[in-house]
């Protein structure tokens, strides 16, 4: 009876592993809040945790929980160290000359401009840790591919990281740290020999474009690779506000259906569970190992394994500790993931399926038993609508915060041509494991009608303006709509009615907030616009009281612009 009582007024059931990702999320959170600030400064919040976790040590009530305080120190310090190294690995600044490197992407022309990644720099004397965006001014229809080693003579700039922001543009570990600036030609100095795994991609991306469009093959290659850098801006807009962003980058929906699909065969072939893991393992690495380990594919090859170890070892599955599983794993690896917008959205709708999808569906089942002639298709239709709904309802704040956007039609995109195109995905990856291995990749032909359907609709809804509702969200926002979501959730035992309440006034309190730190930031913005916009036209020996300006910041920038250009002809 009385654990009947306790069990009836218990709030939540503890889970260990959130508790862990929890803690490691708070450490990287204070620890890119101590960036850049003096060393010293930071042994504060170190010693803070010290002596935290020593005095619950010493309680012998509070004694397991104990290790919150270990997470938190290690994704502090794990934040810190990277950004220290970072900043050391980049020290170089600025720098006007010849740049050598190895290309590690396809060279692509768009708009008057060439762009590609170089890996290996070297600047002058100095050879540089991560890689370089190259930005030509022109053309270049150079021949140059992966893996060639080529010359350029521009500037280089290092892209300093700011709190908070930095991260979204480029991964610390292995990416981007630099842009070059120029107006030169590439000069290519040696071919290339890429390593025997690197070939893979190579040739699979060379099958795409020998057989089909332009349009097509960057399609394509997304779709298997995760690599959209052949795909123009305007596709990649298009693309993602038809809702098909997540299809274009390889993540949970290509690993859990190639994983699942291997594991059912592996275990029809009478093959021990244990064994099928292994081999379903190794096989989801390579991939991700073929796609760059993204955020998003590890975080599905991890909760696959997980699942799939379920199976092999009898064990219960907790959707919301396998989630929390992943996440520590890659956070613990690459710390900086926790500012991608990628490993956040691709979170959010896993973490918004793990909160919501049972219980959409239920609501969805009773409907469609009462209107659905057919009970399988009432079924099918209400378990596709409630996986669409409970994903993007958590993604929505944080498309919203880093785009400024939502889409309407992310409902019509997942239900109609969604399993559409998984299939041509299917269909396709088959067609290049065949290609890869025979060397023939005629069929591929097939793909540009194919994907005819699919353009179509990009195109014509993608430029619709209807398809997107402008949408401003602050940190305060985001943060108060996931304890919203959280608290709604099935996870929170409590009554109906006290959710009801405590959940508007959650839902208060995040609107308030949010309005207060809108207009904070809008004036600070303001101020500091109009700062610059003085410095910049007392620069150019123009005078103009900013104070009477109320202007866009594209229209300031373009009326700055137009002063600064005519003050500059008056010298000239």
């Amino acid at each position: 009876m009385e654990g009947e009582t306790q069990k009836k007024t218990r709030l939540l059931n503890y889970r260990p592993m959130c508790v862990v990702a929890v803690s490691l999320i708070g450490g990287i959170i204070m620890g890119e809040f101590f960036y850049g600030v003096n060393p010293l400064f930071r042994l504060i919040p170190f010693f803070l945790l010290i002596a935290f976790f020593a005095v619950f040590m010493l309680l012998k009530r509070f004694r397991r929980f104990s290790y919150i305080f270990v997470m938190i120190m290690v994704g502090f310090l794990g934040l810190v160290g990277t950004s220290d190294i970072y900043a050391k690995n980049i020290s170089i600044g600025k720098y006007e000359g010849y740049i050598y490197g190895v290309v590690s992407s396809d060279v692509s022309v768009e708009k008057g401009h060439t762009y590609f990644y170089i890996e290996d720099v070297e600047a002058g004397d100095k050879k540089l840790k991560y890689e370089a965006h190259i930005v030509i001014d022109f053309e270049d229809n150079c021949d140059c591919k992966e893996g060639d080693y080529i010359r350029v003579y521009g500037v280089l700039e290092s892209l300093e990281h700011q709190k908070f922001e930095s991260f979204n543009y480029y991964d610390v570990e292995k990416r981007e740290a630099y842009t070059v600036f120029s107006d030169s030609g590439i000069e290519k100095l040696a071919e290339g020999k890429l390593h025997v795994f690197e070939r893979i991609p190579y040739r699979i991306k060379s099958y795409f474009y020998e057989r089909m469009d332009v349009d097509s093959a960057a399609i394509c290659t997304a779709l298997v690779l995760g690599d959209k850098s052949g795909l123009d801006e305007v596709w990649q807009d298009n693309i993602s506000v038809s809702g098909f962003a997540h299809i274009l980058a390889v993540s949970g929906l290509h690993i859990s259906v190639i994983s699942a699909v291997l594991f059912y065969l592996l275990r029809k072939m009478k093959v021990s569970p244990k064994i099928a893991l292994l081999v379903v393992f190794g096989l989801m690495l390579f991939y991700c190992f073929l796609c760059d380990f993204t955020a998003s594919s590890l975080r599905a090859l991890i909760m696959m394994t997980v699942l799939h170890f379920s199976v092999a070892f009898g064990r219960k599955r907790d959707t919301l500790s396998t989630i929390a599983f992943s996440a520590i794993i890659i956070l613990i690896i690459r710390p900086t993931a926790l500012i991608e917008p990628g490993f956040l959205i691709s979170y959010a709708a896993v973490f918004g399926i793990g909160l919501f999808y049972s219980k959409f569906n239920s609501v969805g089942l009773k409907i469609a038993k009462k209107i659905s002639p057919n009970k399988n298709i009432g079924r099918i239709f209400s378990a596709a609508v409630s996986l669409s709904l409970s994903a993007n309802l958590v993604m929505f704040p944080f498309i919203a915060y880093f785009y400024r956007r939502i889409t309407t039609l992310f409902m019509l995109s997942n239900i109609l041509v969604l399993p559409y195109l998984m299939l041509i995905y299917a269909f396709l990856l088959v067609i290049v494991v065949i290609s890869l291995i025979i060397g023939w990749s005629g069929m591929l032909v097939i793909f540009d009608y194919l994907l005819v359907p699919f353009k179509f609709y990009v195109n014509v809804f993608g430029s619709a303006k209807f398809v997107t509702i402008p949408v401003q969200m602050t940190p305060i926002g985001v943060l108060g709509l996931l304890i919203l979501f959280v608290f709604l959730s099935k996870y929170i035992f409590t009554k109906r009615l006290t959710k009801v309440a405590v959940g508007s006034i959650i839902a208060s309190i995040t609107i308030a907030l949010s309005v207060i730190s809108t207009y904070a930031d809008n004036a600070k913005k303001s101020e500091s616009s109009k700062t610059k916009t003085q410095e910049i036209i007392q620069g150019n020996h123009v005078s103009i009281n900013t104070d009477f300006i109320e202007l866009s910041s594209s229209k300031e920038y373009d009326y700055i612009n137009s002063i600064v250009g005519v003050n500059s002809k008056l010298k000239n």
